[in-house]
């Protein structure tokens, strides 16, 4: 079963990444509830699928910068964008994903991560709220979280966007979470 479900993850890699809507790349500093500090690096790749549809393939690395523990995240969505009241744009975003950490064998989750963006005005600038809900699809595991997200987006041109977020996740793995991202738009 895990052999077709990656086998599913590398095919819509190659068909999302062919066929690209936008590609993001992003650098977090992590710091962990138990005091340990972490970094990440992402990457994601956005592709319209059908109507107000969009789907993606997300791919995150973690090192844990006192014990060099890396964990790595895969994960394959689809969002669902409207426009809202006020010219709000709602979104709510369905994925799986598989998370390899060291040492370790590999698991897998989901996640709902509902948000709304709002533009400021006629500026560039953007901002973004969030929350996200991942839970091991084994009750075994503990891959269980919540986390609260808030980020502002500045265009740098039509088709280029920078982003700074802060993200508060509780439960497992309980951290706070400050990123950059650089996204590129087709």
């Amino acid at each position: 079963m895990k052999m077709k479900m990656f086998a599913l993850a590398a095919l819509m890699s190659v068909a999302t990444f062919a066929s690209a809507q936008s590609v993001s790349v992003g650098y977090a500093d992590r710091a962990l509830k138990t005091g340990a500090q972490e970094h990440q690096t992402s990457l994601s790749v956005k592709t319209a699928s059908y109507g107000a549809f969009t789907g993606d393939v997300a791919f995150a690395a973690v090192q844990n910068d006192s014990t060099n523990a890396i964990t790595n995240r895969t994960e394959v969505g689809v969002t669902y964008g409207l426009g809202l009241p006020l010219g709000l744009k709602g979104e709510t975003r369905l994925a799986t994903g598989w998370k390899g950490k060291s040492g370790s064998d590999v698991t897998t989750y989901y996640v709902v991560e509902p948000s709304v963006t709002a533009k400021l005005g006629a500026t560039p600038l953007s901002v973004k709220v969030g929350y996200r809900v991942r839970e091991a699809y084994d009750n075994a595991v503990a891959d269980s979280s919540r986390t609260t997200r808030l980020a502002v987006a500045y265009d740098l041109t039509k088709k280029d966007k920078i982003s700074l977020g802060r993200d508060v996740q509780t439960g497992d793995g309980a951290l706070t979470q400050t990123s950059l991202q650089y996204t590129r738009s087709f």
